[in-house]
């Protein structure tokens, strides 16, 4: 029997479709109450192992549970779970009252039932005026959440998001994250989200599964994920745009002190850091601080400091509106790129300058050169 402290769990699943193995022995387990969010590219598996949950998807091996009952074998239909896809698959000849009220009416709840429930989850997700509506006369985000209302209708026992945001525009879409989130906390609905969306899993989770052909690559909380990830897929699939690849000078109990190019050794913070001497140093372009080479002053050389200054030239330089992109080649052939508020200091930076790159080493992991998930 699996744990009563979980909702859901995926124990060992692996998927084939003939010689393509889909998932590879994935094992996750989902707390009452809590929203995991599975997040990965295209094509890692992530959409069918949610829909092994459904029981759309039948796995090959392994077992999966819902509220403590074995359920790989369970008809889709009794498995009392909501699914909400990315097109709504709302029913256009219905109002909204009606597209809310037909899980109801298959689950043969008497009216007066159905009625209350529905002018409840309508007034949740603050459509109770355009009950009268059909999906032709709603916006694309009133659409969602009349998806979203009929599945909370039928108070399932999980909550199934396969990519709900992906049909609507960015401003919209930041704000039914925060409303979908806010209203799956006040619920408490235990909720498996999928998105291959980095900002909309971190924005959205009380944790993350990163996944990669198959596999599982990484599990935590969305803090852990972004500021320690333990793969270059990870970090890659993060936003940690800079992987250079270094070598361990020495390792202390809590620090390693690394090599990376002209300049002193950078000291950086041992977070579950890989063995070996030679590493890949990764660090987000904000981390990144650039100036001209002669408002400059770094530390001597030969001395191991927490902060890496080293000489560079500007290649690339890009506007983004409040922000600013660059990047600068070092003298070793290695390019970083960076990230900084636009202001008069940065616009005045040209092509071709010679800059200093500086970087703290707080702000760096350190990475397997290569492996699983290079």
């Amino acid at each position: 029997m699996p744990d009563r402290g979980f909702d859901v769990e995926f124990k060992c699943i692996r998927k084939r479709y003939g010689s393509i193995e889909a998932l590879r022995g994935v094992s996750i387990s989902i707390r009452r109450g809590e929203l995991l969010t599975l997040l990965g590219p295209s094509g890692c598996g992530k959409t069918t192992l949610l829909r092994t949950l459904a029981g759309f998807v039948r796995p090959t091996e392994g077992e999966v549970w819902l509220a403590g009952e074995r359920v790989d074998e369970v008809p889709p239909a009794r498995r009392n779970v909501g699914l909400v896809f990315q097109n709504y698959s709302l029913f256009p000849h219905m109002t909204v009252f009606d597209n809310c009220a037909f899980g109801l009416q298959m689950r043969h709840l008497d009216r007066s039932t159905i009625q209350k429930r529905v002018e409840e989850v309508l007034n949740l997700v603050h459509l109770a005026e355009f009950s009268g509506a059909y999906p032709s006369q709603l916006s694309g985000g009133m659409q969602q959440r009349v998806a979203l209302a009929r599945v909370i209708a039928i108070q399932p026992r999980a909550l199934l998001l396969d990519e709900p945001f992906g049909a609507i525009d960015r401003r919209l879409r930041d704000e039914m994250q925060v409303e979908v989130r806010k209203l799956q906390q006040k619920l408490g609905i235990t909720t498996l989200f999928v998105t291959h969306d980095q900002q909309e899993a971190l924005i959205m989770s009380d944790r993350i599964v990163v996944m990669n052909e198959g596999r599982v690559e990484q599990e935590g909380t969305p803090l852990d994920i972004y500021d320690s990830p333990r793969s270059r897929f990870v970090a890659g699939f993060l936003g940690m745009e800079n992987l250079l690849p270094v070598t361990v000078v020495r390792r202390t109990a809590d620090q390693a002190i690394v090599h990376v190019t002209e300049g002193p050794d950078l000291v950086v913070p041992l977070r579950a850091a890989p063995q070996g001497d030679h590493v890949t140093l990764a660090f987000r372009a904000e981390s990144v601080s650039l100036v001209r080479r002669e408002e400059s002053a770094g530390a001597e050389a030969g001395e191991a400091s927490n902060v890496l200054s080293v000489p560079g030239t500007l290649e690339f330089l890009m506007n983004l509106g409040a922000r600013v992109v660059y990047e600068v080649r070092l003298p070793d052939g290695k390019l970083v790129r960076g990230e900084a508020q636009r202001t008069d200091r940065t616009r005045a930076f040209g092509v071709g300058e010679p800059m200093t790159v500086t970087l703290k080493g707080d702000y760096c992991v350190l990475l397997p050169e290569s492996g699983a998930g290079t």
